[in-house]
């Protein structure tokens, strides 16, 4: 029978601190390496991991790397996934298969909140949460990230989900599956790049809330997970308005082109950074430093509390 960390492998920093029952944070690698230019994902690698540790938490970036899913990568690790010729796009039911194949994978956030919660890490810090793509009523293209999250006992900071996705169907899908949402800074729901959606969060008071969230959830047997929003830093998101309009017409354009599929995201973020002179990778660059930021602090605060 095989063990089920058989294929994880914590870095010793990462593992010494669980044992420990000190905060660890878990980041996405796949952020890391779709969000950044080549020339800049080692650089900021070590910026959200400085941003962590300044916070008292220690952060474990993961990845699937030759055969073993990292949690924790170091000076050797970093440079074998930031350099690799092909590097997959590994969600989780991908993730088996990266593991066998001995392939370079950069995980998702449904990828990296699995391994999280088996690892024992309790907190992951995320930019955009996947979610239901327009058109997903004929289509059925959802996201692995809800169904991840509703059986996965962790916290998640993030900034809402993606804003090129049905924001209403994902919210309601959210909530449907059992997914507790608060909001850390607002008590609306963002929508990554918008500060502010439709939609109504209970705001908390801090990230001290946020744990006790996490600890009445595990005390009345809930397994899912809880995800604390936080909007763009100030100054950064882009206005609704704008970012709708940009939006309305890049989804014309792709189904005027008959852009469907894996090839819709990539085809609509593409648009809303180039209609935005660049601006989208900007605030995308800020997102995940206050994510990183805010999920520390909730690794803190439930290592005190466990």
């Amino acid at each position: 029978m095989t063990k089920p960390r058989q294929f994880i492998r914590l870095s010793p920093e990462v593992e010494e601190a669980i044992e420990a029952d000190r905060a660890v944070v878990a980041l996405e690698s796949g952020l890391l390496i779709h969000g950044f230019p080549r020339d800049q994902q080692e650089a900021a690698a070590r910026e959200l991991e400085a941003v962590i540790r300044s916070a008292g938490a220690v952060p474990a970036i993961v990845a699937c790397l030759d055969g073993f899913v990292e949690v924790g990568l170091g000076d050797q690790t970093l440079e074998r996934l930031t350099t690799a010729a092909e590097i997959e796009k590994v969600s989780l039911s991908m993730l088996p298969v990266c593991l066998a194949g001995g392939g370079v994978g950069a995980t998702t956030i449904a990828s990296t909140a699995h391994i999280a919660g088996v690892a024992g890490v309790r907190a992951v810090a995320a930019g955009g949460l996947g979610g239901v793509h327009h058109g997903a009523a004929d289509s059925f293209d959802i996201s692995a990230d809800p169904a991840v999250l509703a059986r996965t006992p962790i916290v998640v900071t993030c900034a809402g989900v993606k804003s090129i996705l049905d924001v209403d169907a994902t919210v309601e899908l959210l909530e449907t599956l059992g997914v507790s949402v608060v909001g850390l800074g607002t008590d609306h729901f963002p929508a990554y790049y918008v500060a502010e959606t439709d939609h109504r969060v209970t705001a908390a008071s801090g990230p001290g809330e946020v744990a006790e969230v996490r600890r009445a959830k595990d005390a009345i047997g809930s397994a899912g997970a809880v995800v604390a929003v936080i909007p763009p830093p100030p100054g950064t998101a882009i206005p609704r308005s704008t970012h709708d309009a940009i939006l309305a017409e890049a989804i014309a354009e792709a189904e005027a082109a008959g852009v469907t599929g894996s090839d819709l995201s990539p085809f609509l973020l593409n648009r809303l950074g180039e209609a935005s002179g660049g601006r989208t990778r900007r605030v995308a660059a800020e997102i995940i430093l206050a994510s990183a930021a805010a999920a520390a602090a909730v690794a803190g605060e439930l290592s005190e509390r466990r």
